[in-house]
């Protein structure tokens, strides 16, 4: 197990007050879907700064989205330090640039 698949807490720590702040976000994400009527195309996490918890969030995110049954494609667009492979356990090929090639 990789430090990456212990930062997903929707699966590790399924009870901690961090999977439920997860977890209220994928709330706020469909409560807006009630709201406006319609479902976002894209979410997207960025920073201006490394080490600030993109990946973190955004493999939470798209876990507790899944988990509740809602279709997720979860695309990590890094080009120079990819990570999502790590948090799922999978291999890191083909890469988002070779399908771009």
């Amino acid at each position: 197990m990789t430090t990456y698949s212990k930062s997903l807490v929707l699966y590790h720590q399924r009870t901690s007050l961090a999977a439920e702040a997860y977890r209220a976000l994928r709330t706020n994400l469909l409560f807006y879907r009630l709201i406006n009527n319609k479902h976002p195309q894209a979410i997207v996490v960025t920073s201006t700064v490394a080490q600030e918890g993109k990946s973190t969030t955004a493999a939470n995110t798209a876990f507790a989205l899944a988990q509740s049954n809602h279709k997720t494609l979860l695309i990590d667009a890094d080009m120079r330090n990819p990570k999502m492979h790590e948090f799922f356990g999978l291999k890191c090929l083909p890469g988002l640039s070779s399908i771009l090639d």
